[in-house]
């Protein structure tokens, strides 16, 4: 974060007489130009992050930020997807379990997981290519994302994603970025 802040006040520099201005100095520079507003020098700030062990699900509504953001998931289609954990929303009580009318039986959230990936292992070992074998693993299924925010992009997803409307695995996302990006945002 702190050579992003030099580099975003190196630009701003250009507006100034700083000349040969220290590290210090342009980051001080760049948080004025934050806190007044003047976001242009922004522009040039990336901050990059890898997130790891999130639903397909959070995933999905995090690549559909298209401001500011560059984005390289884990494919599916590539790599055997690694079924060891999964996303449970604190909604599921494991114990609770849920009539399924077509199979007659009851099955829990877990017994749902487990079985989409004994199918997804099943189907590889039968020779279903990785492309189609990954359509039975549920969205909860566990993936890995990096993402590039520019600023203006980062204080979008942050704005959207934090609200307590959020879905709450995305919202917990949008905490950790914006708890690591804390001390120069002024969102």
């Amino acid at each position: 974060i702190a050579r992003e802040l030099e580099i975003a006040g190196w630009l701003a520099s250009a507006s100034t007489d700083l000349k040969n201005a220290s590290p210090a100095k342009l980051s001080s520079v760049a948080k004025h130009c934050i806190e007044s507003g003047h976001n242009t020098v922004t522009r040039s700030m990336r901050f990059n992050f890898e997130i790891a062990e999130i639903s397909r699900n959070c995933a999905n509504q995090l690549v559909r930020h298209e401001l500011g953001l560059a984005k390289c998931q884990q494919s599916q289609r590539y790599c055997i997807v690694d079924t060891a954990s999964h996303y449970t929303p604190a909604s599921y009580n494991k114990n609770q379990s849920f009539y399924i009318p077509t199979l007659d039986l009851f099955l829990t959230y877990e017994q749902f997981m487990q079985i989409s990936k004994e199918m997804y292992f099943a189907s590889l070992q039968k020779g279903v290519p990785m492309e189609d074998a990954r359509m039975v693993l549920a969205g909860a299924s566990h993936t890995k994302i990096n993402v590039s925010f520019n600023w203006e992009g980062l204080t979008n997803f942050c704005q959207e994603r934090r609200c307590k409307r959020a879905q709450t695995e995305i919202r917990k996302v949008a905490n950790t970025i914006y708890a690591q990006v804390e001390d120069v945002s002024h969102f």
